[in-house]
């Protein structure tokens, strides 16, 4: 229950988001969080019992500086590569530091007495499996949320919250079944569950990558709705066992160590696919639009163009440029998004398919104590 229901919140975080932002009050979008942070730490002091470990020790923040710097490291180096006039060098040198600090982060963990993660732990060919396979299926969701949302509102012409909108019924399907496959995958084994919910997941990003330029929101049913009912069914079918799956491959007492370090991965998946996969959907963009226009257009105006697509799907067209040629730059612009759009979601799918396969090898077996 609580994997699905960090899962449905993802999920409705951008209705929510969608509709303030519609409404003028975007901003809102970051201090909600502040009342929301609140409350739930008020419920963790008052209702949460404390539990001390015996083996408790103190927290390793070598390791932790380590760990932000890699990522940030990474991260950054990343983003760097579409940003025009900036070096490909900075960016190679973002994440050559970024590894270099993971790698001190592996060398710190093997010799603290009080490690963030036990590297013993990785010992265990479930505990590996299952936590690439969190790697993989949330990379996939972490880009692929993104762009959906995009392709909705800058080139089907979807209000932000209807946007929004349009992911729910995945929420819905995961607040009916996810309960109910918990349920089944502790009575007839986990691996089917691992290995179907990766595969609908990725049979519904090949649905969404068929899907070219609509009509508007009256063609979601038969557009978008088909790939998010079978997204909503994968994540139904696979959200309950997985985090199951990472709590028992380790000793029970660990469990919750499992647990959050399980989280930390489907978090951190996330944000290097969108640093990543978002940067090289930018690029392929970006060079196909040029490609595309660059016979319609004199140098500068080419040049210009370029220049402002580096707002992607929003790409607005510079005024210098004829109007007659509009029409054709905006339809190039939406052709330019769309097959950048497919590329990143045929990368999600075989992410999937490649979860599929780590699920499929896990036993299932609970890790001795």
């Amino acid at each position: 229950q609580w994997s699905s229901l960090t899962t449905l919140m993802v999920i409705i975080g951008p209705f929510l988001g969608g509709v303030l932002a519609e409404n003028g009050f975007w901003r809102w979008i970051f201090w909600m969080n502040l009342p929301i942070g609140a409350v739930a730490m008020a419920i963790a002091l008052l209702r949460i019992p404390e539990r001390l470990e015996p083996k408790q020790g103190p927290v390793d923040g070598l390791g932790l500086c380590a760990l932000f710097i890699g990522l940030f490291g990474i991260t950054y180096g990343l983003l760097l590569f579409p940003e025009e006039g900036v070096n490909p060098l900075w960016g190679w040198l973002g994440i050559s530091i970024g590894i270099a600090a993971l790698g001190f982060l592996i060398w710190i963990e093997s010799r603290v007495t009080h490690p963030i993660i036990s590297l013993r732990h990785f010992k265990s060919r479930e505990f590996v499996l299952i936590n690439l396979q969190t790697f993989l299926i949330y990379a996939a969701l972490g880009i692929s949320f993104i762009l959906l949302s995009l392709n909705l509102v800058q080139i089907q012409g979807y209000r932000q919250s209807l946007a929004g909108l349009a992911i729910v019924p995945i929420a819905v399907i995961i607040s009916l079944l996810s309960s109910n496959s918990g349920k089944f995958s502790d009575r007839f084994g986990r691996r089917w569950f691992l290995t179907v919910g990766p595969l609908l997941l990725a049979f519904g990003y090949l649905l969404h990558s068929s899907v070219g330029a609509t009509e508007g929101p009256g063609q979601y049913w038969s557009t978008f709705f088909p790939g998010i009912v079978l997204m909503g069914l994968g994540l139904a079918t696979l959200v309950a066992p997985l985090t199951t799956a990472a709590m028992s491959s380790v000793p029970t007492e660990e469990s919750g160590m499992a647990s959050g370090f399980n989280n930390a991965v489907s978090r951190i998946s996330g944000l290097l696919a969108i640093a990543s996969l978002g940067s090289l959907a930018l690029i392929y963009f970006r060079t196909d639009l040029r490609s595309e226009t660059e016979s319609l257009l004199s140098p500068e105006q080419a040049e210009k163009l370029f220049q402002a697509s580096a707002q992607f799907g929003a790409t607005q067209i510079p005024s210098s440029i004829p109007s007659p040629l509009h029409p054709i730059l905006a339809q190039a612009i939406d052709t330019s998004f769309l097959e950048s759009f497919r590329l990143v979601l045929f990368g999600c799918a075989a992410l999937c398919c490649l979860g599929a396969i780590c699920g499929f090898l896990c036993t299932g077996e609970k890790r001795a104590d």
